[in-house]
């Protein structure tokens, strides 16, 4: 017999009901840490895949529909971060730094 027990606006409750002989109930938080490794897994293969960088090592430009991340360590991780472009918010991001890039250079070295 299962319980569940607790207080809605004060007013206790009590719900019972019967478990099915030799049934196991999931446990949410082992699956949930079950697909957490799978996609991790997932991930770490499609960064590993020389084919998803585009250009030299140094500028790291990384496409990875697989991967479903949207900052990722460069190859050469003392590099720091990029950007999926496969993602749609990755290539906003991108062009969002680019403007702030441009936007910063123009307005310190004037007209």
């Amino acid at each position: 017999m299962r319980r569940l027990a607790g207080s809605i606006a004060g007013f206790p409750y009590s719900v019972a009901w019967p478990q099915p002989r030799g049934a196991v109930l999931p446990d949410w938080r082992s699956i949930e840490q079950e697909v957490d490794m799978v996609r991790s897994e997932r991930n770490a293969r499609a960064w590993q895949n020389p084919g998803n960088w585009i250009g030299p090592r140094w500028l790291g430009l990384y496409r990875s529909a697989d991967d479903d991340r949207l900052w990722v360590p460069k190859v050469p991780r003392a590099l720091g971060w990029t950007v999926n472009l496969a993602r749609p918010a990755g290539a906003i991001v991108l062009m969002a730094l680019a403007i702030a890039v441009l936007s910063l250079a123009y307005f310190l070295v004037g007209t």
